[in-house]
């Protein structure tokens, strides 16, 4: 009888261990379950996050081909030359402009954001033209950016797009391209 007694609490222990591994087993399942829906609402996220990536380096590919076009059909080094006669006092929009394009490093030498900076860069016209038309080449500048260019630039663009609102030639920013592509065309006193 000492052994049935005994062998009955072994098949207690055994049933008692068994319901505690059930328990962890489900609570395991459980947690893999909630694992999962928080990966499946992480990749969900992650796919929409793409999805205005790519909306996103549309907008900036159709900028930047606009942009690299407007150059090629309207910037040499002679209006460079041009703007020299008014670079102690240049219109507020035509600092804007040049400072953001400064913050690019387009001839690969970093000067300061400052207008004395944009002298330096201005007073080598064929190489910031030169710097300018490859920028965006597998060579070029563009290739080598960092965040703080790019922020820096965007600065003087958000600055540059006050400035046109107030004076109400733009009304959002998405017209700034379009703008700034016209007057590269005219001569810097017009702008």
């Amino acid at each position: 009888m000492a052994e049935v007694t005994r062998e009955k609490d072994n098949v207690e222990e055994l049933i008692k261990e068994i319901e505690e591994r059930k328990i962890k087993c489900e609570e395991s399942t459980i947690s893999c379950q909630t694992k999962n829906i928080e990966i499946a609402k992480l990749m969900e996220s992650v796919k929409v996050k793409e999805e205005n990536a790519k909306v996103i380096m549309e907008q900036a590919r159709i900028i930047k081909d606009d942009v690299e076009e407007s150059v090629r059909n309207n910037l040499d080094d002679k209006k460079i030359k041009g703007m020299q006669a008014i670079m102690n006092n240049p219109p507020e929009k035509v600092k804007l402009i040049v400072q953001a394009v400064n913050c690019l490093s387009p001839t690969g030498q970093q000067q300061s954001n400052s207008w004395d900076g944009c002298k330096i860069l201005l007073g080598k016209p064929q190489q910031l033209c030169d710097g300018i038309r490859g920028f965006m080449e597998e060579s070029g500048n563009g290739k080598s950016l960092r965040m703080t260019h790019i922020s820096n630039s965007e600065t003087f663009i958000k600055d540059l797009f006050r400035k046109c609102k107030e004076e109400g030639v733009v009304s959002s920013m998405d017209e700034m391209p379009s703008y700034i592509k016209n007057k590269v065309s005219q001569e810097a006193f017009a702008l």
